[in-house]
């Protein structure tokens, strides 16, 4: 009986342990997401794919710079309240440094998409000269890249932005 006990014990356990909440899923993908607006809409995905710091998975899927996940994450600025749209707005600017030439089309393209948003990663106040510089000098050199010409405007819009925040670090 005592051996019985004990197996039970133990497997009782082993089944606490493979239903942790602690255990590692795999982020959501864009389907998954697109599929949450369609049965939930983009409020519920906002609360729940972009509310940083608890929720960022939408936030790190569109700092990849994957043309289809920052079309989704210029989508979302439409549902997006405060603190989502700067999330939103920062993660565009990550996604601008990896990928310019997929970010710099929405520059200006609209409400939450103008060049002094999406340009240029937050600059904390808290961070020091060098590190703020650094992150600027990152996005600059991502600019000098992109030479099509269907992008010079919205090129020269985030320059003017890059070197307005470099004028005030140094």
């Amino acid at each position: 009986m005592g051996h019985d006990s004990s197996l039970t014990r133990l497997v009782l356990i082993a089944a606490c342990l493979c239903a942790s909440p602690f255990q590692s899923f795999a982020a959501p993908t864009l389907p998954v997401l697109e599929a949450d607006i369609a049965k939930k809409g983009g409020h519920y995905v906002i609360d729940h794919y972009f509310n940083c710091p608890d929720a960022c998975d939408g936030v790190r899927l569109v700092e990849t710079g994957n043309p289809s996940s920052v079309a989704f994450g210029v989508k979302m600025l439409k549902y997006s309240d405060a603190g989502s749209t700067d999330e939103l707005q920062g993660a565009l600017a990550a996604a601008l440094v990896k990928r310019p030439e997929i970010v710099l089309p929405y520059v200006n393209s609209g409400p939450g998409l103008e060049a002094e948003h999406i340009c240029l990663p937050f600059l904390s106040a808290d961070e020091t000269k060098p590190k703020l510089r650094a992150l600027v000098e990152r996005t600059r050199k991502s600019l000098l890249r992109v030479t099509a010409g269907n992008l010079q405007r919205q090129k020269a819009a985030c320059s003017k932005e890059v070197e307005s925040s470099l004028a005030i670090l140094h």
